[in-house]
Order: C-alpha cells, then sequence, then structure tokens
C-alpha cells in the first residue's frame, strides 16, 4: 500500500481534526465532528480539575479517544498532512486501479481512468516521495505497459498510448513551473522564437521529439509549441536559444525616379503587323504598342532606352523577313486522285504563286518565298491531302537489355499508340507499320550501346507535381537530340539521352516541383448532414466533377452522414459546397452552379458581386479557381454575365511557365544581369548549350 511518511517514534496530536480546514479535508461526518468537540469539553474540563501530575495521562487517553474516531483512510490522510505530503510504496501484487485510486486521494486528484490496466503493481522501498517524484515512479512503470500519467488541474487522467497522446488534454506550463512536475510527466510548452528561422528551430529540436511528441510552429506569434515530457524541456529550449538570429536586411535601395515615355512610330515593312505587335508585347510587357497594317508602320508609347530596343528588334525581323522573300522550288507529294482540286484551291489561296503538276509521279512544284512555302505546307496539313505509303503491318522481336526491358517498353507503349508491343524476358515484340519500327528501332539502338561509354544513351523517368503533358515540348528542347515522352499511364516523364543532358532535365524538373504542390494522399471523411443536404450534394456532385476531381461518395453511410473519399484539398472543396447548402430553405425551384475564377484574387471578386447581387450567396473553393453560388434557374444566366463582366475589370491570374532562352555570349556574363530583376523566377543555366531554362510567370518572362 501507499504510505504516508511519519517519524516512527513521533505521536500524533490530534486535537487538530476539531480545525474546519483539517475537519473538511477528512471530510468528516456531522457525528464525527459533534463527537470530537464532546470529547474536547470533556478534556477541558478533566484538565482544569486535574492534578499535575495526572495531566499527561488525562491528554493521552483524551487523543486516543479521538484516534479512535477517525476512519482507517482518514487516519491515513491526517498522517499525510501532518508529514508535508510525502510518501513511500509499499505494495505487493495490487491491481493498477487501487494503486491509482489510492494516490489520487493522498494527492487531492480525480481520477479519469477509461480503460483497465493489465497485471498488477509490486513496489517497496524505505524511500520518501514529493508527489512529483511519486508520480514520475508510477509512469516510469506505466510507460512499459503502453500507458501514462497526465496530471491536469485536480485530474489524474490515464492514457494509453496506443491510441496517442491526447494533447488536447495536456497541461500547458512555463519553464519556471517544471520544477513541479514529474520528468515523465507530459506538458506543453511555448517557446518564444525571436525572429530564429522556424525551419532551422524545427530541425534543431527534431531529435529531441519522441514518437508520441509533437511540434508545431505558430506564425503569428512567431512560437514554438511542443509537446513532450517534462524532463526534456529545458534541454528543448538551449537548443532553441541556440539557434543563432539572422540580421536584419539592409534597407531598401531608393527607386530612382521614373523615365519619361516617347511616342515613336517604327517602320514595319515587309511584316507580319499582328504578329509583330504580339511578339513585342511579350518581350515588352508594360509597353503600348499599336499596328497599322496599311501603312505598314508600329507606333509605340515607351520611354527612349525600350525604343531603342524595338527598332533594334524590328530592323532583325525585317531582316529576316527579306531573307524569306527569296525564290525556291519545293515538291509536294500529293494523292493523285487530288491532285488537281488541291491545285485549284492552293492557287485561290495564293495567287502570286505559280504551281506545276507532276501527274506521272503524283506530286506538286511550287517556286515560291519561304513565307508562301510554309503557309502552302500548313494548308496542304489541314487538307489531309499529303500522300502516304501503303501500310505494312509487320511483327519484329528486339533484343534488349533485360534490365531496361519493361522501361523500354513502356515508352514505346506510349510513343506508338497504333503499335501493339509486347515484352518477354529480354526480348520485346513490336507489331506495327514500317515507320513504328523505324522509331523501335533507333530508341532500342540507342539503349543498346556500350553503356561504359562517356557518351552512352540513358533510360531514365522523372516524376512532376503536376503540368506533366503540358511542358512535354520545353523539356524536348533542353533534351536537344534526346527523346523527351509524358508517359500518361505512370504519371511520368521517359528522358532518353546522356548523362548530361539527363543531369539538366533533371534539374529543370526539380526546379518545377519545388513551385508546384504535391498532390496529397486520399483518406476517408465522414460529413454529418442533414437529409437535405445529402440529397442536393448527391444531385450536384457529378456536374461539379471538375471541382471535386476524383473524390468519389462512398456509400453504406447513414442517413445522415455522407462518406467522402479524396484528398484534402477535394474534401475542403465538397465541405465549402455542404456548408452553402445548409444555410438554404429546401426548394425544387434552385440550383447550385460552378463558375470558374480566372482573376488573382478570389476575395475581392466575391466582395464586388456581393455590392452587386447583395442577396445572393458566394463561396470559393480552396484552390480559388471556382466559385459557387445556389440560386434561382432564372437568374443563372444572369448571374454568369455579372460575374464575367466584373472579372474583365480585375487582373487575371499569372501562372509560371518554362521558356528556353539562347544567349549568343557567355552564359556566365549573362545570368548575374537576370538575378537582381528575376523576382521568384528559377534560373537554370545551360553553359554547354549556350542557353537559360527559366520557370517563371508571364509577367517576369
Amino acid at each position: 500500500m501507499l504510505l504516508p511518511v511519519q517519524g516512527e517514534d513521533i505521536e500524533l496530536d490530534f486535537t487538530r481534526i476539531s480545525q474546519p480546514a483539517v475537519a473538511s479535508q477528512l471530510e468528516l461526518s456531522d457525528e464525527q465532528r459533534a463527537k470530537i468537540a464532546g470529547l474536547l469539553t470533556d478534556r477541558i474540563q478533566k484538565l482544569a480539575a486535574a492534578k499535575s501530575a495526572d495531566r499527561a495521562a488525562i491528554r493521552q487517553a483524551n487523543n486516543n479517544a479521538l484516534k479512535a474516531l477517525l476512519s482507517p483512510t482518514q487516519l491515513q490522510k491526517y498522517q499525510t498532512l501532518l508529514s508535508g505530503g510525502k510518501l513511500r510504496f509499499n505494495f505487493s501484487g495490487e491491481k493498477w486501479e487501487d494503486v491509482l485510486n489510492w494516490f489520487a486521494r493522498e494527492s487531492g486528484l480525480s481520477l479519469v481512468m477509461n480503460q483497465t490496466i493489465p497485471g498488477e503493481f509490486t513496489y517497496a522501498d524505505q524511500k520518501e516521495y514529493t508527489g512529483p517524484q511519486a508520480i514520475d515512479l508510477l509512469n516510469s512503470i506505466l510507460l512499459s505497459k503502453g500507458y501514462t500519467l497526465i496530471r491536469r488541474e485536480k485530474m489524474l487522467i490515464v492514457a494509453n498510448l496506443t491510441d496517442g497522446i491526447p494533447y488536447e488534454l495536456v497541461p500547458s506550463e512555463s519553464l519556471e513551473g517544471l520544477a513541479k512536475r514529474g520528468k515523465f510527466e507530459w506538458v506543453r510548452i511555448k517557446f518564444p522564437l525571436g525572429g530564429r528561422p522556424v525551419a532551422a528551430v524545427l530541425e534543431e529540436v527534431k531529435p529531441m521529439i519522441s514518437e508520441h511528441g509533437q511540434a508545431t510552429a505558430l506564425a503569428a506569434s512567431g512560437q514554438l509549441m511542443v509537446t513532450e515530457t517534462a524532463g526534456k524541456m529545458e534541454a528543448i529550449g538551449v537548443l532553441v536559444s541556440a539557434v543563432p538570429v539572422p540580421t536584419s536586411p539592409p534597407p531598401p535601395k531608393p527607386q530612382p525616379a521614373p523615365v519619361p515615355s516617347v511616342f515613336v512610330v517604327h517602320s514595319a515593312k515587309g511584316l507580319d503587323i499582328d504578329g509583330t505587335v504580339e511578339t513585342l508585347k511579350k518581350f515588352f510587357s508594360t509597353t503600348a504598342v499599336v499596328g497599322d497594317s496599311l501603312a505598314e508602320e508600329i507606333q509605340v508609347y515607351a520611354p527612349q532606352s525600350t525604343q531603342d530596343l524595338i527598332k533594334s528588334s524590328l530592323d532583325q525581323m525585317i531582316k529576316v523577313a527579306s531573307t524569306d522573300l527569296k525564290s525556291y522550288t519545293e515538291i509536294y507529294p500529293i494523292e493523285d486522285a487530288s491532285i488537281a482540286n488541291v491545285q485549284e484551291q492552293l492557287a485561290n489561296l495564293f495567287a502570286d504563286t505559280t504551281f506545276s503538276i507532276d501527274g506521272e509521279n503524283s506530286r506538286l512544284i511550287v517556286s515560291a518565298n519561304a513565307r508562301v512555302h510554309r503557309g502552302i505546307q500548313e494548308t496542304l496539313d489541314k487538307l489531309g491531302a499529303a500522300s502516304t505509303a501503303p501500310t505494312n503491318i509487320q511483327v519484329v522481336i528486339y533484343s534488349v537489355p533485360e534490365n531496361e526491358a519493361d522501361n523500354l517498353a513502356t515508352v514505346l507503349t506510349e510513343m506508338l499508340p497504333r503499335a501493339q508491343v509486347i515484352v518477354q524476358g529480354n526480348r520485346i515484340a513490336v507489331r506495327g507499320k514500317d515507320s513504328d519500327h523505324k522509331v523501335a528501332k533507333s530508341l532500342i539502338d540507342q539503349i543498346a550501346k556500350d553503356p561504359s561509354s562517356q557518351n552512352a544513351i540513358q533510360l531514365r523517368f522523372y516524376e512532376i507535381n503536376d503540368q506533366g503533358a503540358e511542358i512535354t515540348s520545353t523539356l524536348q528542347s533542353i533534351a536537344k537530340d534526346g527523346i523527351v515522352t509524358w508517359l500518361e499511364s505512370r504519371q511520368k516523364f521517359s528522358v532518353i539521352a546522356d548523362a548530361e543532358t539527363q543531369a539538366l532535365v533533371q534539374k529543370t524538373i526539380e526546379q518545377i516541383n519545388s513551385d508546384l504542390p504535391k498532390q496529397s494522399k486520399k483518406s476517408l471523411r465522414i460529413f454529418s448532414v442533414t437529409p437535405f443536404q445529402k440529397e442536393k450534394f448527391s444531385d450536384v456532385f457529378a456536374s461539379l466533377s471538375t471541382q471535386f476531381g476524383d473524390a468519389s461518395i462512398i456509400s453504406g453511410a447513414g442517413p445522415k452522414e455522407l462518406a467522402i473519399l479524396g484528398n484534402a484539398e477535394q474534401q475542403a472543396a465538397i465541405e465549402s459546397v455542404l456548408q452553402s447548402i445548409a444555410g438554404l430553405e429546401p426548394s425544387g425551384e434552385k440550383e447550385l452552379i460552378s463558375i470558374p475564377v480566372t482573376v488573382e484574387d478570389a476575395d475581392q471578386l466575391v466582395k464586388l458581386l456581393e455590392n452587386q447581387v447583395p442577396n445572393q450567396e458566394f463561396l470559393v473553393n480552396p484552390q480559388n479557381d471556382s466559385l459557387f453560388a445556389w440560386t434561382e434557374k432564372a437568374n443563372i444566366e444572369a448571374l454568369r454575365k455579372t460575374v464575367s463582366s466584373i472579372e474583365a475589370v480585375l487582373p487575371k491570374k499569372s501562372l509560371p511557365s518554362l521558356e528556353v532562352y539562347e544567349i549568343k555570349s557567355s552564359v556566365a556574363a549573362v545570368e548575374p544581369f537576370l538575378t537582381p530583376v528575376a523576382g521568384e523566377a528559377k534560373i537554370t543555366p545551360d553553359e554547354v548549350n549556350k542557353r537559360l531554362v527559366i520557370w517563371a510567370t508571364e509577367n517576369e518572362h
């Protein structure tokens, strides 16, 4: 049993049990209080009448009578009060529930115990323990059984570590208050960061955080909230203080006065005016550029330095255009049956060009400049008039390195969608046309070369967080002679190139991934809903698939539950829609609609809409790319027009894209000039191929 400490030869004075504070702590009954009052009155009367030599015996007899009034529990509690609260352990085969109930009573705590702890408690020694020391001893043993004690206010909570620490029940404490806690007690402390970088502090304290511990950055208050055992907190505080505070950045340099703009009309003889204007606007995004096709002129309002750059660009374009005006002869194979019809259509489109038919060889002979030839080829492609060779389907078996067989088959399947590709061991069978086999043989020959060669061709795969298919052409321009393929089935890029090119592609994709959030994992979430919410949401779920992606409704939930399998963003979007439905009265005349958001600031769009349509409620999904509204069917079209008219005057979203810039001089010399103005743009130098690969928004480009 758990015993209060007292001296072996000390005789306790029981007259103190009559004091109101002591009587309250001992929980004396009214009958006990009355008997104690009678015994003390009798004591006073006897002592007053007795001789001096007899008084000690009277006191002893009265003390024994007072002691006899107390129950065993009250007696031990009184002994504990007089001993200053120190305890001794003397248990043998006791149930844990009895041990913890006893400790809670002796410590003035209420035990909260929802599970029975298996086994029994046996421990005895002569050491005296304070409250924190006693709870520490119990915790050190409970931890081996997967349990721990949490002391919060006047509660003693038994927590099963299998279920994790109930963080909401862990008490907050200060560093100064740790003295009254056991080293195995769970506490929560907020450490002020004092301007220290959050990432650096988290990295420093991470080794001190146990499996059940937790460290959370509170950005708004500049603190680190740590939930751990009290014995670790002082060391964690030292680690936080050891992280250096970064020095303040220098004050911003004064901005130069704005350069005045001037109006200049530039000659653009021989140029495609509309295309030239579009190109100049991309290069000089803040410049006002207007074209005049009749006069073959371009009007520009910009600072003189920009005007000089535009003139230089136009001079170069005119020089290239003059080269395009030189004539040369080109031969176009045409299907024999349509050759006369094709000639007639081309003659109507290119009136100043001469077309000659070579009927014997089914081809069209044209003499024209480069610009006209480009137009003819585009027209033939659109008409589908180019001659094609007879289809020759055959099966060819290719021997490949066994460790690359599966990967090669995956790439060939994506590159040759009309061919059939089968892999077995170190052989790949391809059934397809001659053109398919030409691609397959070229690819396999490259991979089969000596892998120890310095210029050996490698097949590598790269994952990207998003926008895979959209940047294939850009990565292909980086890979040059290599082959870049977006594998839709595996959501990866395959790259066939030498080691140097692979390194550049890898670095580029890593930079893109650093700016794109990784898709979060799916989980099941149960929403509490009304029958009306559940019915209406089920009605609109399919029509909002673009907002919810591949999230799905799981059947089998209760009548007031909605089970959704999806990632965190999808579940947040669904929660927004459910909240929108919750505030509406059931009505068969209303419809939930989704409107794409194309502006940078969705909150500003909602504010303007609320002023324009005051009785309409709007919600924006967490990605800020869709607007939800529950409205009358008759008002849907008018509401869409209102959204479009307001979006037209707000700034549009600026999304990053990848561009490759050829550099005629040294890449290392150009890069330092771009860095100060690049903002958040990611710049990858490619000194070997004299170019810069840049991931940036349209304005940054």
